[in-house]
């Protein structure tokens, strides 16, 4: 255990720029930034894969929330309340926890338990000043001095693929069971086995996203494999996020131990495809590859392909957070 002592720690920080923006304008991000004297975060809470269930925070307004936002602002609280000196995979059972007690308040504890696809969820990256370390837990991306890391999850990779494909099967005119196919066999190579049965031509057509709705048996599915329990069985598909029932998940935290001295660092969620050492320079990049490729499926050469592209009426294809900052670690 590294016991950190307050009195002689002189690890600091100085925030250079940050930002949050929306996918859309006129709607609420869920990314989220959270800066406090201990510690620095970007929170990416996850878009919701359900159709029917939305989350009422406020029974007498009606209020409602998507799932990851309120993600976002329920772990943003909690970590902005715990201990400076606290070690990463305690801090991550406390995010886990006040997800949890969430449920509870809005009585839907017992509902989560069976209904993955609905849970509060999110991805976490945080710089602890006490400790001088950067704590990962999902596919939130960083930058230090220069040096890049997406923290990508092959997960994403597979579905982002498979609809960067399917989208060359319309274009040729091949049939919805060509299309169906496709998508089984893509996932089949990982063990995953997804009924692509219920997916239409009619519904193709009407999407605007045909090569998404083309992945929804994959999207909605894909929970299987999210903070799989201790004792299960490996698999190269599994992934860690916030959720508040991923109590698991404390033992797979990503520790990053900067080395004594003084560093840059940025952190930022996926929101950005390609991740520059300065703001603007992210901006442009993600703004270039739209301009090129808005539906993310590798089109002109791009070699980035997403579960999703830039729909009508959206400013990107994603919501995103940036923050860039100096820290002097002793």
């Amino acid at each position: 255990m590294n016991i950190i002592n307050p009195e002689t720690n002189q690890n600091s920080f100085t925030v250079i720029e940050q930002s949050v923006a929306s996918k859309k304008e006129g709607t609420l991000p869920e990314d989220i930034c959270l800066v406090t004297d201990d510690f620095v975060m970007i929170g990416d809470g996850a878009t919701s894969k359900s159709k029917d269930f939305k989350i009422i925070t406020n029974p007498t307004t009606g209020e409602i929330v998507t799932s990851g936002r309120l993600a976002a602002q329920v772990i943003a609280q909690r970590l902005s309340e715990l201990d400076a000196n606290i070690e990463p995979d305690i801090a991550i059972v406390e995010l886990n926890n006040a997800i949890a007690q969430k449920y509870k308040e809005l009585g839907l504890y017992e509902y989560m338990q069976s209904h993955s696809t609905d849970r509060m969820t999110a991805s976490v990256i945080i710089y602890s000043r006490a400790r001088g370390e950067i704590w990962i837990l999902g596919d939130c991306q960083h930058m230090i001095d220069g040096v890049h890391n997406d923290n990508a999850k092959l997960i994403d990779e597979i579905t982002g693929r498979t609809r960067s494909e399917i989208s060359s099967l319309l274009q040729e005119g091949r049939t919805i069971e060509e299309i169906r196919a496709k998508v089984a066999d893509n996932a089949a190579q990982y063990g995953w086995q997804v009924d692509t049965s219920e997916l239409t031509t009619s519904q193709l057509q009407k999407s605007t996203d045909a090569p998404r709705t083309a992945i929804m048996s994959m999207l909605s599915t894909q929970q299987q494999f999210q903070n799989r329990p201790e004792g299960s069985p490996e698999h190269p598909l599994a992934y860690d996020v916030i959720d508040g029932l991923g109590q698991q998940n404390a033992g797979r935290v990503k520790v990053i131990k900067l080395t004594p001295g003084d560093h840059e660092i940025v952190l930022a969620s996926d929101g950005y495809p390609q991740l520059a050492r300065t703001l603007a320079d992210s901006e442009i990049a993600r703004e270039e590859l739209l301009e090129q490729d808005s539906l993310l499926i590798g089109k002109s050469g791009q070699r980035y392909m997403s579960t999703k592209g830039m729909s009508k009426g959206q400013q990107s294809y994603d919501d995103r957070a940036y923050i860039r900052f100096n820290v002097h670690v002793s």
